[in-house]
């Protein structure tokens, strides 16, 4: 575990350096995005009640209206300077590791070359694990952002005194365990496709080289190149195919049982909600949270599991960043 943190920490700090004040951006207004979330549902249900209420005793409708679309603007530009501000440090974190990935390449010396899993950890840490250290701080801050949102809505579900909606968490959980196994399974395939991988380049680069393509036509070895450039292609296809299978079939199950429990869910709130006589603004509020709290629990979840297989590759990463000379 302390393992885990560490690498999360790593994550972040390299971020942080790349450029401290788009960071603070970044986080800040994720952590805003989380809060709104629940803001924007209330500012709904104080439109569509101060709508209802208007018909039916007369009135008007201004004020709910202004907050509602201020709070949407506000939503909006939130949105919108968080998305750039990611942009904007995905660029410059891509740019750090560029350099220290280079930089450690540079220490390497000329033995550690002669060792063919140099050429592995080299492959993994460029092609794996890199990309995965900005992906590592982007799914940390949408769990959290995803957390704060549903503590934001969940008091709008407790008013209506029914601890049934909880039922909706079960396909979330199961679908967490489902796509960490599923991730491990696709973290391992990858890693045995590296070898092949590296195959299929190297021949690409051979056969699209302007001085080695005149020796393989010289030498004739053209086909023999090609047959292996096939088998490695297929081989990398095939194991590719196997982890979307297994995706597409969990993924198909879940989503069909999902839907099965959020009609359930809705069906039984306006069942009782007319029964009672309640708002119609109540009623859209409570189907809105449970909307969101379904979907901002799944992404917590997801995260959680995108996290874990992230860590899988940023490990690689980092391993070649620690290895010591020959």
């Amino acid at each position: 575990m302390n393992r885990f943190f560490s690498t999360i920490k790593r994550c972040f700090a390299i971020s942080y350096h790349s450029s401290p004040y788009l960071f603070v951006i970044n986080v800040f207004f994720t952590l805003m995005l989380g809060i709104f979330s629940g803001i924007n549902i209330y500012s709904m249900t104080m439109l569509v009640n101060g709508i209802q209420m208007a018909i039916i005793q007369g009135g008007g409708v201004q004020k709910p209206l202004f907050i509602f679309g201020l709070v949407n603007v506000g939503f909006i530009l939130l949105n919108s300077i968080r998305y750039y501000s990611h942009q904007k440090l995905l660029l410059k974190v891509d740019y750090y590791i560029d350099y220290m990935f280079i930089e450690k390449c540079k220490q390497l010396e000329l033995k550690d070359f002669e060792i063919e899993e140099t050429y592995d950890l080299i492959s993994r840490a460029k092609h794996l694990g890199k990309e995965k250290v900005i992906q590592t701080q982007f799914h940390v801050l949408q769990l959290i952002e995803s957390m704060i949102s549903i503590i934001s809505v969940v008091t709008i579900i407790l008013k209506f005194n029914n601890l049934i909606w909880m039922v909706i968490l079960i396909v979330p959980i199961i679908s967490t365990f489902t796509n960490m196994k599923l991730g491990k399974y696709s973290y391992q395939i990858e890693r045995m496709n590296i070898t092949n991988n590296r195959r299929v380049n190297y021949i690409n680069y051979l056969l699209t080289n302007n001085i080695a393509i005149k020796e393989i036509i010289s030498f004739n070895i053209g086909d023999y190149l090609l047959n292996k450039f096939k088998k490695s292609s297929r081989e990398v296809l095939l194991a590719n195919e196997k982890v979307i299978n297994r995706y597409t079939f969990y993924n198909f199950v879940l989503e069909f049982f999902e839907v099965g429990i959020m009609l359930f869910l809705i069906v039984n709130a306006v069942l009782t909600s007319l029964k009672n006589k309640g708002l119609i603004g109540n009623i859209l509020a409570y189907i809105s949270s449970l909307d969101l709290i379904k979907s901002r629990f799944k992404a917590t979840l997801i995260n959680l599991s995108e996290i874990y297989k992230d860590k899988l590759y940023v490990d690689d990463f980092f391993e070649f960043l620690e290895k010591k000379r020959q």
